[in-house]
């Protein structure tokens, strides 16, 4: 009944999450994410995008998002769903986990005899505390949800293989899958082997030469685990530049920044009012934010190592803190993270489980109904807390109210607001993001671009340019100038800046796109394909690059070159609109009519008010004679706001076939009127015009 009332309270708790929007990193993650789009053959979904988004190297929980988009396409329900059902299994595992661990003698007897009520109390506080909230609400943090399943389940089934009579061969097998697979969602899971030392060290063996003697072959094959991380991280080169040393972040000022961030963790533990969903890039600077910081983490520390030896119970609660944080929070650059707090999701299990503990050890069975009321408000706290992810916008302006300096955060603002047309409050975002931080190179760009939409050229380059003038060598610099010069039309201006990014940045597949796209625009075709090539081999899947490289092949006459293409792409992400269009174009160019009708129908299931698959389906049955048929669709793309010249000439043929010329001519009309200097359109008159009495 309690893990029922657990299980219940966690829903209440999270239901109000299951429609949060995608925010962050939820669209390079998902939305932008091609290896998602198709679960067979496993080896898609098992080789996740590069580069610094959450599942860079994370193979499995890139796999468990792929089952989502099967389920759910794009819509959030199915992934809030994944992330609160993850939720609740790692909180029965660490149940499970806290029942056998406090029934130890290591444990005192006041622990031991009440080992299910506490792990109860210490799980049902977990599990409902607000600050969890960070890994289940936030979809990307996934990685975090399942890493920490992952670990607690491989101490479980160390546990498990300590206790047993015979050896416990199943459970060791158990514990290296857990760890192995661990290892495949994130890189916390790096100190799990020591850990699960550590673990039966402290509660079953009574010392490690005793653990390693009993149990060799079980930590072997959790070190083993340790190659499979190795290559993941290799795989993704320092997640694209946003992790590692030689980044603009050292790793003495992140390190500075982790003890005051440690610290606030803590706090927020027992009093979390202030949950800030993105800090930003923040760096913390001055003696006053860091050395309180570092006095209190230091202090932390020494106390677990002296614990580690004279009180081996708390010893081991403390090495769990800091070795789950350590390999995101020591000195080791994240520099797109610098705090977050999913990163206490499971470290929180090991300081409520010191305190619980602590309470119980003193004042016993009377603490139950105050804990069990306490985790009841965690839960109406949550819950609250939720309510700020309703939408982007309400959880940007929350985490501006509580942490404002914070220039991520006014950028992705600005980029709603201008989105919305709300131009004067999008710029102020930004202008205030580029005070807290003048290099920043998205709001560059965004108010570049903003400058642009409101027709100011000249202001646009000028302050691209400025951008880029503050550091000669910085390919986002140029990046930035290239983007302006490209908007305002000055074309070899544009591919120069470019060409001048790729010298510094060879490997960035953006700036690779955009040089291609100012080659097709400057009519030089071959290399625009040069260019879009690169791209999509420096980003493999990439479907922006792929239909690029479509679109340029048709452009040089190469149509079934081209149509063999986008056939590919069409079959790893049958769901992209953008292909299907580009294959029943080419398919028409073809004169493979049939196939063209086709793939028009398969657009039409994809967006069924998308005006170039009405367009496309009616030309194609218009090609077959069917002109009936054909004029409903492409009627429909006119409704659907789609009208065009070419348009207009289609829906002016297939009047003509049904007999229904007055009707024709001024549907050829409707063309010239959008473009005067269409040669179809002029045909089409002057043809009507001839065959006129």
């Amino acid at each position: 009944m309690a893990l029922l009332a657990l299980i219940a309270g966690v829903g209440i708790a999270y239901r109000g999450a299951v429609h949060a929007p995608f925010v962050l990193d939820d669209e390079a993650s998902i939305t932008d994410n091609p290896t998602l789009r198709s679960l067979w053959p496993l080896s898609g979904p098992l080789s996740p995008p590069s580069g610094g988004v959450p599942v860079s190297g994370r193979p499995l929980p890139n796999l468990s998002f792929a089952l989502n988009y099967a389920i759910s396409g794009n819509e959030v329900w199915s992934y809030h769903l994944g992330n609160i059902g993850l939720h609740l299994l790692t909180a029965l595992t660490l149940f499970s986990l806290l029942q056998m661990t406090l029934a130890r003698p290591a444990l005192p007897e006041r622990i031991r005899a009440d080992a299910a009520p506490l792990a109860f109390v210490v799980t049902a506080l977990w599990a409902l505390h607000p600050l969890g909230t960070a890994a289940v609400t936030y979809i990307s943090q996934r990685t975090e949800l399942m890493v920490s399943l992952c670990y607690l389940a491989t101490l479980l089934a160390v546990g498990r293989a300590a206790q047993a009579e015979r050896g416990g061969g199943w459970w060791s097998v158990a514990a290296v899958a857990a760890c192995t697979a661990g290892m495949a969602c994130k890189e916390v899971m790096v100190s799990a082997p020591l850990v699960a030392l550590l673990y039966d060290r402290t509660f079953f063996a009574g010392s490690f030469s005793a653990a390693w003697r009993a149990r060799w072959r079980l930590y072997a094959g959790l070190m083993a685990g340790w190659i499979l991380l190795g290559f993941l991280v290799w795989s993704t080169r320092g997640r694209g530049g946003t992790a590692g040393f030689g980044l603009d972040v050292t790793p003495l000022s992140y390190a500075a920044t982790q003890a005051p961030a440690i610290v606030r963790y803590l706090g927020l533990v027992f009093w979390p009012r202030d949950l800030v969903f993105d800090y930003g890039m923040y760096v913390a600077h001055g003696a006053r934010a860091i050395v309180p910081g570092f006095v209190a983490v230091g202090a932390l520390a020494a106390l677990t190592l002296v614990a580690l030896r004279r009180r081996p119970v708390l010893g081991f609660a403390g090495t769990v803190f800091f070795a789950v944080l350590a390999p995101t929070s020591s000195f080791v650059p994240v520099a797109t993270q610098t705090m977050a707090e999913h990163r206490m999701y499971l470290p929180l299990g090991a300081v409520l489980a010191v305190v619980v503990g602590w309470l119980w050890s003193r004042f016993g069975r009377s603490v139950l109904v105050p804990l069990a009321l306490l985790a009841a408000a965690a839960g109406v706290t949550t819950a609250l807390r939720n309510a700020d992810y309703a939408t982007e916008e309400r959880l940007l302006r929350d985490s501006l109210r509580k942490w404002p300096d914070n220039a991520r955060a006014h950028n992705n603002l600005a980029s709603l607001l201008l989105a919305r047309g709300d131009a004067a409050a999008g710029v102020a975002e930004l202008q205030e993001a580029l005070r807290l931080d003048p290099r920043f190179v998205d709001a560059l760009l965004n108010l570049s671009r903003a400058e642009l939409l409101a027709g100011r050229t000249d202001e646009a380059v000028a302050r691209a340019e400025e951008a880029q003038r503050l550091d000669l060598d910085s390919a986002a610099g140029w990046g930035v100038v290239a983007t302006a010069q490209q908007g305002a039309g000055r074309l070899e201006s544009a591919k120069t800046a470019w060409q001048e990014a790729l010298k510094r940045r060879p490997a960035w597949p953006e700036a690779r796109l955009q040089l291609g796209e100012v080659f097709v625009r400057l009519g030089d075709p071959t290399a625009a394909l040069a260019e879009f090539a690169v791209a999509r081999e420096l980003r493999p899947g990439w479907v922006k690059a792929e239909l690029a490289i479509v679109d340029t092949l048709g452009r040089l006459g190469r149509t079934e070159e081209a149509l063999g293409e986008v056939s590919k792409v069409v079959r790893r992400d049958p769901g992209s609109a953008e292909a299907l269009l580009a294959q029943a174009n080419l398919l028409f160019a073809l004169e493979r009519y049939e196939e063209a009708v086709a793939a028009g129908r398969a657009l039409l299931r994809v967006r069924a008010d998308f005006p170039g698959a009405c367009f496309a389906l009616g030309n194609a049955l218009l090609a077959l004679g069917r002109s009936a048929e054909a004029l409903q669709h492409l009627d429909t793309a006119v409704r659907a706001g789609g009208a065009s010249a070419p348009l207009h000439c289609s829906r002016a043929l297939a009047l003509l076939d049904l007999g229904r010329a007055a009707e024709a001519a001024a549907a050829v009309e409707a063309a010239l009127q959008l473009d005067p200097a269409y040669g179809p359109a002029q045909a089409l008159r002057e043809g009507l015009g001839a065959a006129a009495p």
